[in-house]
Order: structure tokens, then C-alpha cells, then sequence
């Protein structure tokens, strides 16, 4: 598997476990209590009272950044004890307030647990399963010994490196979408709502947007395979790589001269998850696709690279997508005009678009299969 491992574990190197009582999921209606409890020596680099933004939290193969609002209760003599996560406000949406929203539409009755680690940007990780479910059946195996008690793991432990690698392997799976959409709307302010799209400050948006670079390279170096088989067997004349060296900052990333003499830009979308992921498109890449390319009658394509692992890849073709893109760039134009024509010499500047390439009006061809040598 090619690591996309965007955190590196604390040097505390702890992490807990426990299981969650029915009052903390908030099931028993005599108790008012708001907050989940956690162990005095793990996540001990944080401050006596804190609200953080970027919690990751993990549900089965679900990715998200929430909110968490920690604290310890002060002791007489000044020391602190006792950490625990609560609920926050009335509309927050928390850790906490997630876990009770998906043990109370799931099965309260069932065994709930949760594991927490901290990162080495001070991040924390939480991790929830339950009783009957995969992800808690693979940490059993693996040698996390669930019980009422809870415990901890520390890197003298031989389990304790085997279940980080476990949690990171579902961050890899399932975090680049949660990251696509951080980008997104962290640098382009682009707004949904706070369930749908949590804020993140202190996200490391840099070593973000370094997994995604690494993603798309990844991506190219397969069609750059691709396409040398193609002009082996005569199928197209040339192409050039236009980042084969370095990034170009050239809105596509491939031309193709065909055997007709004709000149096709593609665009390299990748993933390593499915087909079906969210795709990004720059405004730049927009305008080039719906203006530039049908003003001098090119083709321009997309080539869409998923499934992605170290040797081998699936790749899927949309040969026409300039209605499209397009029909988004006339949208996005008229927005920009819209609420901003009061002011002169104002452009549409690093604009990203999220586009599902299963729209009806996007049309792939059958899967390729790629294997590099």
C-alpha cells in the first residue's frame, strides 16, 4: 500500500481505551451528566481547559474533523485530575454529541468503546466501535483486550504499534476525501455546513495539500504508463508530460498528439479510493476546458485514475466533458458578477469546484487496469 500517513504519534506514544458507560452516552434520563471521562496520563500535553477544532474522529470507515471541549477539574492544592471530553454547547457538534447521536440511532444497548491517542501536531485521535462490529473485532485480534475496566498501551507494548498502524491504515483509506474537503473550504472559503464540512483550525493544511500532491503524482506516473503502452502500439503518435520534471502550473497535465495529427489536453484526476470520490477542479483548469480548448477546436479529456496502490491502479476515460465544465463556469461567472459587481478590478482568483464524477452528464468509458513494471 502506498502510506499516505499525514500525522506522526505523539511522543507521549500512549493510548487509551475504555468502554462507555450508558450515562455517558447520555442514556440514563436521571442523570445530567454532559461529558465523557478519559485517563489522567494519556493526552497529558494538553492545557487544563481547552476547545480544539481538529479532533479526528473515526466511526467504522468513516473520517471526520470535530469539535472537543476538554477539561480536568481543579484540586485544592492547585494540581489537576480527571480529563474528560464534553458535549459543549446546545448546537455544538462534538466528539461527544456525535458518538450519542450514533449510539442513540444505532443500539444504545449495545457495548460501546472508545480509543484515543494524541499526534505529534497535538491532534487527538478517537476512534469509536462497538461490541459487534467489524473495526472491534479486528483491534480484539490484533491484541486490544476490551474490557469494563478499560486500560492502556504504551510503545513498550507489542499491540500498541499494530493498532496505530490499524487506525492509520483507516485514515488512509478514508481520510483524502475529508482532506479534499478541508482544502477546499479552508482555502477557498467555500461554506457548508458545520456537520457536513467541521471547521479545523490548526489543521496542518500544508501537509495536506502535500498528500494530495503526492496523490496526483502518483496518478500521473500511471497514464504516463498508460500512455507509452498506447504510442508502443501505434494508437497515438506522441505526448508530452508536462510535470514529468516539475509542476508546470499548466492547467492540464497531459498532451497527446493522435495518429490524425490532432492535439487532446487531459487532466489527471486521481485517487486511491473509489471511482466515485469527489473531484477538484481549479478555476483555471474550468476556464481552460470550457473556453480556451473550444475557441481552438482541441479535444480535452479527463482521465480518471482510482483504486490506487503502489504497482496498480483502474483507470476510467470522459472524453467530452467541456459542456460540463462549461455550464459550471458560466455558473460560477455569474455568481462572481452577481455579488461582486460594485467592484472594479476584481477577478475570480484560486477558486476550487467538488465535482462527483458520477453525474449523468459525465460519461467514462469501461475500466482500464494499470500495472506498472
Amino acid at each position: 500500500m502506498m502510506e499516505l500517513d499525514f500525522f506522526r504519534i505523539h511522543h507521549e506514544k500512549k493510548l487509551g481505551f475504555k468502554r462507555i458507560t450508558p450515562t455517558e452516552l447520555g442514556a440514563n434520563p436521571k442523570s445530567n451528566q454532559t461529558h465523557i471521562g478519559l485517563y489522567d496520563d494519556i493526552l497529558t500535553f494538553l492545557p487544563n481547559q481547552a476547545e480544539i477544532d481538529n479532533a479526528i474522529f473515526i466511526h467504522r470507515d468513516r473520517f471526520e474533523f470535530l469539535g472537543v471541549y476538554f477539561d480536568r477539574i481543579e484540586n485544592q492544592n492547585g494540581t489537576y485530575r480527571s480529563p474528560k471530553i464534553r458535549v459543549g454547547s446546545q448546537h455544538s457538534i462534538s466528539v461527544v454529541s456525535v458518538i450519542r447521536d450514533i449510539a442513540s440511532s444505532e443500539n444504545r444497548d449495545c457495548d460501546w468503546f472508545l480509543v484515543w491517542f494524541g499526534l505529534e501536531n497535538e491532534q487527538i485521535v478517537f476512534l469509536l466501535c462497538r461490541q459487534d462490529d467489524e473495526v472491534f473485532t479486528n483491534l480484539k485480534r490484533i491484541g486490544l483486550h476490551f474490557t469494563n475496566k478499560g486500560g492502556r498501551l504504551s510503545e513498550e507494548n507489542h499491540e500498541f504499534r499494530a493498532i496505530i498502524e490499524y487506525v492509520i491504515g483507516i485514515v488512509n483509506r478514508n481520510g483524502e476525501s475529508a482532506i479534499i474537503d478541508t482544502v477546499a473550504d479552508t482555502l477557498h472559503n467555500f461554506s457548508k455546513s458545520s456537520r457536513e464540512q467541521p471547521r479545523i483550525k490548526g489543521f496542518d493544511l500544508v501537509k495536506a495539500e502535500e498528500v494530495l500532491a503526492l496523490i496526483g503524482r502518483q496518478g500521473e506516473i500511471f497514464v504516463d504508463h498508460y500512455l507509452s503502452l498506447q504510442q508502443s502500439h501505434n494508437y497515438i503518435s506522441n505526448y508530452i508530460w508536462q510535470n514529468r520534471d516539475k509542476e508546470s502550473g499548466q492547467p492540464y497535465d497531459f498532451r497527446i498528439e493522435s495518429c490524425e495529427g490532432n492535439s487532446i489536453y487531459l487532466d489527471v484526476k486521481s485517487t486511491r479510493s473509489e471511482f466515485d470520490r469527489k473531484i477538484l477542479f481549479s478555476n483555471n483548469e474550468i476556464e481552460f476546458a470550457a473556453d480556451w480548448i473550444p475557441r481552438y477546436h482541441h479535444r480535452y479529456q479527463i482521465y480518471r485514475i482510482f483504486n490506487m496502490e503502489e504497482k496498480t491502479a483502474d483507470l476510467r476515460i470522459c472524453h467530452n466533458p467541456n459542456r460540463v465544465l462549461l455550464d459550471i463556469h458560466s455558473m460560477v461567472s455569474k455568481i462572481f458578477i452577481e455579488n461582486h459587481f460594485a467592484y472594479k478590478g476584481v477577478s475570480i482568483e484560486g477558486v476550487k469546484i467538488g465535482l462527483l464524477p458520477t453525474i449523468q452528464e459525465l460519461v467514462f468509458d469501461r475500466v482500464k487496469a494499470i500495472k506498472l513494471d
